[in-house]
């Protein structure tokens, strides 16, 4: 069973000094008891004028060096755009960059996203 899970941070075997907190995780298995995952399938971070470059510097590279993580979002707050990284069957990572009307399909957790869900009722 995968949740979606606020406030819990996450965790590196290779990055032990730091634990960012995502905006969403979601990850499978029980429940957490004490705050700590180190198996996220998803992570996703809104971005803000204030972290931007903190949420695309060293938390992307962060969230990459996770060996479970398989799909990382990071979501714009002024415009309708998802960048998407995820991890292909080699290790690599690849990002794609979606708009409204366009859909990240999420194999991993059995379905898809509709970009215009995650901005609904958002006017720009």
């Amino acid at each position: 069973m995968s949740r979606a899970i606020p406030g819990i941070a996450a965790l590196s075997e290779t990055m032990e000094t730091f634990a960012p907190i995502p905006d969403v995780m979601v990850r499978c298995g029980p429940m957490l008891k004490d705050g700590y995952a180190r198996d996220p399938v998803l992570v996703a971070e809104v971005l803000s004028p204030s972290t931007m470059s903190r949420d695309r510097g060293s938390k992307t590279d962060f969230y990459r060096s996770i060996a479970s993580l398989r799909v990382f979002l990071i979501v714009y707050q002024d415009e309708p755009r998802v960048e998407a990284w995820r991890r292909g069957a080699d290790g690599a990572w690849t990002k794609q960059a979606l708009s409204l009307g366009e859909t990240i399909d999420l194999p991993e957790l059995g379905g898809r996203l509709a970009v215009a869900d995650i901005y609904d009722d958002i006017d720009f």
